[in-house]
């Protein structure tokens, strides 16, 4: 037992002033990140989401399932963005890579429009870096940027063991209106 506080002491007594002030400030700013930045962050992405609800409140209608239920198709159908809007849409994908700081490369990008559908399928694989953080703030605020979107497939590896940078293969749908 007192062991440790001998251990104690002669490790503040080593510090000095100036190590004690900065492990002071160390403690402050895990504090302050903890008490503050960490619960903005979450209400940024509600935030987000909510923005992108009230951008297309048709899709936003259908995500809560306030369609009636004896309405018809065409009313499920009017949730989806038109196929004329992809490319709104795929600036709001740029905008939430660059928000979440991950570096999104050149993708692969392919429209599915079955014939006997109403509905076309803009089929995306994105190869993205960053960190873990990076990544899971990007995938969030991408769904959320994106209503109609869907994560089909996530596939991470790290180059080196010590590294904490994550190469990543994303495979999203977005799901558009075709025009009748």
């Amino acid at each position: 037992m007192i062991d440790w506080r001998f251990r104690l002491q002669r490790l503040i007594g080593a510090l000095e002033l100036p190590g004690l002030l900065g492990l002071a400030a160390a403690v402050l700013a895990l504090a302050a990140w903890l008490a503050w930045v960490r619960p903005m962050e979450a209400r940024r992405v509600d935030l987000a989401a909510a923005a992108a609800m009230a951008a297309h409140p048709a899709a936003s209608r259908a995500r809560r399932g306030d369609v009636a239920p004896g309405s018809s198709t065409q009313a499920y159908y009017a949730a989806f963005p038109p196929l004329a809007s992809n490319v709104r849409w795929l600036a709001a994908l740029q905008q939430a890579s660059l928000e979440s700081g991950v570096s999104l490369d050149a993708g692969a990008y392919r429209l599915e429009h079955p014939s006997d559908l109403r509905l076309a399928r803009y089929h995306m694989v994105l190869p993205v870096s960053g960190t873990y953080a990076q990544l899971r703030a990007f995938i969030a605020s991408t769904l959320a940027a994106l209503p109609t979107a869907s994560l089909d497939e996530l596939q991470m590896a790290r180059s080196a063991p010590d590294s904490s940078r994550l190469e990543a293969r994303l495979s999203l749908s977005l799901y558009l209106r075709d025009a009748p």
